[in-house]
């Protein structure tokens, strides 16, 4: 372009798309590179845990402790891709809906804020009117994103007392959500204002944070279709609440989970099956976690790192597959993709990757059979090995088997009773402490196997069956 063409209008005009051109730049390679670094130290703490949920000689309360972290890390996750679309102008609009199961949902939200409640000597009580197995059709991260930042904001401005979250049917289509505290309250003059970002109360001033949790929570409600709603008195506490219509889940609004499909865990290899896999990444002391999985699934592996190794695994073995880190020493991976198809072109090539800018992930579909984005979950290994493999597998039964033994069988007739109630309600904690009364081993590990899978209804089944 000549600029010298220009006039002095059009000249401010060309000045003012480049300042905002170049700013656009700047915040994409910024957000891809602190995501990347986020991803990257997740995918640690993410596939540890997982390798340590595995450990046979852990205890129920160490596995559940356990798989709080993996929860939190997985919602963690989601919460990451939401910041980057927030961050780019997209996503707080646009609605992505699927069907889920509301009770897990909920009991995942009591679980993140159980801790944190408890070292503040509060209390924190789940009211869920549905039970397990019920499904909905809606946007189910934002519907979390909303209930984190509301039930969050409940407990850290709540100094005593307790912190009450319901959830009711409202009508045929809707679910009304209450979030109700002993806190120190809102007034009045400032309950509209508090939605705006960045706008907090003068009272508000002596917590952390930067007021924009229930503003983003707003935000998302009206892209549900719906508004936060507060009654506060000050030095009081506050009820927020509001209602979701939710579309239909296969015939009714609210439908059984029957038909959702659940990826099997590989066990092993079948016989007459062999497996090797080549891993490309930066070498150095510390297993991946990749070849921790692989490791324990007995499946053969080797790491490269340089040129002449690969070429030298290519040219000398039967391989099957290829994880590649696109992270690795820095180096360019489509050389490496092209080194690889120099010798076989149909080799799968599956990329480890933690960016996740739109235009970084398409040149990587370009290049690769498939990618896994960090952190990646044991069960994305699963996946790949399933697909892309052509080997055959061995699956984890995980169902609990139904024998004359697996009778419940509870001494004490309160107890039962009492887990009832609280299987009917949903509250995962207390079901826990209560199980631990159970005298009988084999029927404390049924219940506690069905309560690990947050199947209240098997539990409500098993126990009713009891008291028959």
């Amino acid at each position: 372009m000549d600029y010298n063409i220009l006039t002095k209008k059009e000249l401010i005009t060309v000045i003012k798309d480049l300042k905002t051109q170049s700013y656009d730049k700047s915040r994409d390679i910024f957000i891809s590179n602190i995501s990347h670094d986020v991803r990257t130290l997740l995918n640690s703490i993410y596939g540890h845990t997982q390798i340590l949920s595995k450990d046979k000689f852990l205890n129920n309360e160490h596995k559940e402790l356990i798989d709080k972290i993996l929860d939190a890390s997985s919602h963690m996750i989601d919460l990451i891709n939401e910041i980057i679309n927030i961050s780019k102008n997209v996503g707080i609009g646009k609605l992505n809906l699927s069907d889920f199961e509301l009770n897990t949902l909920m009991s995942n939200i009591y679980s993140i804020f159980e801790s944190i409640a408890s070292s503040k000597n509060i209390k924190i009580v789940l009211n869920n009117e549905f039970e397990s197995g019920f499904i909905i059709k809606s946007d189910k991260n934002k519907l979390f994103y909303i209930l984190l930042n509301i039930v969050g904001n409940a407990i850290k401005f709540t100094a005593k007392g307790s912190v009450i979250l319901n959830c009711k049917k409202n009508d045929k289509n809707r679910v009304l959500f209450e979030v109700i505290d002993t806190g120190i309250g809102i007034e009045k003059s400032m309950q509209k204002e508090i939605f705006d970002n960045y706008v907090r109360t003068q009272e508000s001033n002596d917590y952390e944070g930067n007021g924009l949790g229930l503003a983003i929570a707003n935000k998302n409600l009206l892209a549900l279709g719906s508004e936060l709603k507060i009654n506060s008195i000050k030095n009081v506490g506050s009820k927020f609440s509001f209602v979701i219509k939710c579309q239909k889940s296969k015939d009714n609004f609210l439908s059984l989970n029957e038909n959702f499909f659940e990826l099997k865990e590989i066990k092993a290899l079948k016989k007459n099956n062999e497996l090797f896999i080549l891993i490309g990444r930066k070498i150095d002391k510390e297993k991946s976690i990749l070849e921790s999985y692989l490791s324990s699934k007995k499946i053969k592996y080797e790491i490269f790192d340089k040129k002449d190794e690969l070429l030298n695994y290519l040219n000398n073995n039967n391989i099957d597959m290829i994880f590649l880190d696109t992270n690795m020493s820095n180096k360019n991976s489509t050389d490496i993709i092209i080194q690889i198809q120099k010798i076989n072109l149909k080799i799968p090539i599956i990329a480890l990757t933690a960016s996740v800018m739109s235009e970084d992930l398409k040149l990587i579909s370009q290049n690769f059979t498939n990618y896994i984005i960090k952190p990646y979950s044991f069960s994305d290994i699963d996946q790949a090995l399933i697909f892309f493999s052509g080997k055959e597998f061995e699956f984890v039964d995980n169902e609990i088997k139904e024998d004359k033994n697996n009778l419940i069988n509870i001494a004490n007739t309160q107890l039962k009773y009492d887990i009832l109630k609280y299987a009917k309600l949903g509250q995962y904690k207390k079901l826990s402490q209560l199980m631990e009364q159970i005298d009988n081993k084999r029927s404390k590990e049924i219940l506690k196997a069905h309560l690990h899978n947050y199947n209240f209804e098997e539990i409500i089944n098993k126990i009713k069956e009891a008291v028959l």
